[in-house]
């Protein structure tokens, strides 16, 4: 059996199905996952920790939620150290999230 096929005038153009970018879906999620890093560390008492997670919050999310909680937890972290008399350590976090604050 010979089936002729017809040839076709008008080339086929055949287009891939529009994709929309999550970049920044991905972003959001990445951010609310290290702020429950940062908040995780906090609560187990990793200071350190909790404050690189925190500035890198603030560095990379500016214009986020995220950011104000990071924040207030840099905060929290600087006056702990005030109390436990650790001055200098909670003067240069301060300064600290001044300086991020002036970049971002």
């Amino acid at each position: 059996m010979n089936t002729l096929l017809p040839d076709l005038e008008e080339p086929v153009v055949i287009q891939a199905p529009q994709i929309v970018p999550t970049t920044n879906t991905f972003k959001s999620s990445t951010c609310k996952f290290m702020l429950r890093m940062g908040q995780s560390h906090l609560k187990q008492n990793e200071l350190r920790l909790a404050t690189d997670v925190f500035i890198r919050i603030i560095e990379e999310y500016p214009s986020s939620e995220e950011r104000k909680v990071a924040q207030d937890g840099l905060l929290n972290i600087a006056h702990y150290y005030e109390k436990e008399g650790q001055l200098r350590v909670a003067l240069d976090l301060l300064e600290r999230i001044d300086q991020i604050m002036e970049d971002a």
